[in-house]
């Protein structure tokens, strides 16, 4: 539920800053100039020259701030801020100089001026809605001022029908106000659904490719698994001829125990492939019991102290007695798969085994000093169907059994 509500306030974020567009505010800020130079040549023939003139600084210096603020240098790491910032002076610099129009100006309009100015903010609001969507609350809050205003002097002004009009402005304006929140949350919704949509089909990706991958892996798998396992049945075949041909004894029984080798190595490989298999199919239930790390360690150091012999390796155990829950047959498979790995591959000369308690629990490490795994191969050498190059023999399903025994384990 937590991951579902981030995720979701992660793409409302998202869509909150697709809504922000420098260039919609550039265009608006010059439309307000325009219509600001508009209303100076409208109004110039009626209006008292003082109240021209308190009106002429307040636009003129509301509009050249807003606009020189468009070509402030952004910093590069806080680009959004700036134009919020920005967004926000700009909308009350115009709701400034809206209601300053309003107050010195309307006063003195005629009908055919009057008709100008109800035109010019019956227009102003929807494209600003159009124009700034995310900025609902400073739309409303200055809509709300300028509208009061503009309603207050139409009935304080009694000519002609103009108290009809203020009853028709304030209906316009709870219209206006009800359709902010809608239309806003309209917007959001609509970028969002985008946004989710664009991260499905990024993740959709994602999956085919692996997918594609995993297929590719196993077709390979396919064709070592033939080869691999055809060598070793053809050997024993040819060991059990040798043992009925064989008439000197010892020949036989050394046939013999060549052909059973072979079987025991194939059996071996057999038996990690649908072991592997077991595990990736969700088959394997842990059986959890308290496991005593460092008795284990040992059994499996001496249980593999003669492969690691015969390829001229020392193994040497760093553990204290620790207890741990486990299944102690996974554990074993997974360290003993490191370490098979270890002895095998590595061209090591020593292999040292830890076991360490942390503050969460234990950590095992298997550690030689051979010539450990090229950079090119640290990110893949643990995926399934995996060997490192120049590797022969086996299906590269030891390190990949480890990384699933020790998720199924919770490590």
């Amino acid at each position: 539920m937590g991951d579902w509500m981030t995720q979701a306030a992660t793409i409302a974020a998202a869509a909150e800053e697709e809504l922000f567009s420098p260039g919609n505010q550039l265009v608006g800020q010059l439309v307000a100039f325009a219509s600001a130079v508009a209303f100076y040549f409208l109004m110039r023939s009626t209006v008292p020259e003082p109240a021209m003139n308190w009106w002429l600084a307040i636009a003129v210096g509301g509009n050249l701030v807003s606009l020189c603020m468009h070509f402030v240098r952004i910093e590069p790491d806080s680009p959004t801020g700036f134009w919020r910032r920005m967004n926000k002076a700009t909308g009350w610099s115009n709701e400034v100089i809206s209601l300053a129009t309003i107050l010195l100006l309307m006063p003195h309009a005629n009908a055919d001026q009057l008709a100008f100015f109800v035109a010019y903010f019956i227009g102003k609001y929807p494209a600003s809605l159009i124009a700034d969507p995310a900025n609902v609350s400073a739309n409303r809050i200055g809509m709300t001022i300028v509208f009061s205003a503009f309603v207050l002097v139409l009935l304080l002004d009694r000519r002609g029908a103009q108290g009809y009009l203020a009853g028709i402005m304030i209906l316009y304006a709870a219209f206006l106000l009800r359709s902010m929140g809608s239309i806003h949350a309209i917007i959001v919704e609509n970028i969002s659904a985008k946004a989710a949509s664009e991260a499905v089909s990024v993740e959709l990706r994602q999956a085919v490719k692996e997918v594609a991958a995993e297929r590719d892996a196993k077709t390979r798998f396919i064709a070592a698994a033939s080869h691999d396992l055809a060598q070793p049945l053809q050997a024993a075949r040819l060991f059990t001829d040798q043992a009925k041909k064989a008439s000197d004894p010892w020949q036989r029984d050394e046939a013999i125990r060549q052909a059973q080798a072979t079987l025991k190595s194939t059996q071996s490989m057999l038996g990690q492939m649908l072991y592997h298999m077991r595990l990736e199919a969700d088959e394997v239930d842990p059986q959890v019991q308290s496991v005593r790390i460092d008795q284990q360690l040992r059994d499996i150091s001496a249980r593999h102290a003669e492969a690691a012999a015969e390829a001229g390796i020392r193994i040497r155990m760093r553990c204290p007695v620790l207890r741990v829950a486990s299944d102690p047959v996974l554990l074993d498979r997974a360290i003993g798969n490191l370490l098979q790995n270890a002895i095998v591959h590595s061209r090591a000369s020593a292999i040292t085994i830890v076991g360490a308690e942390i503050t969460t629990g234990v950590k095992i490490f298997v550690i030689d000093n051979g010539r450990g795994v090229p950079q090119e191969e640290a990110e893949t050498i643990f995926a399934d169907y995996t060997q490192g190059i120049g590797q022969r023999g086996g299906f590269g399903l030891g390190l990949a059994s480890v990384v699933r025994v020790a998720r199924l384990l919770g490590g």
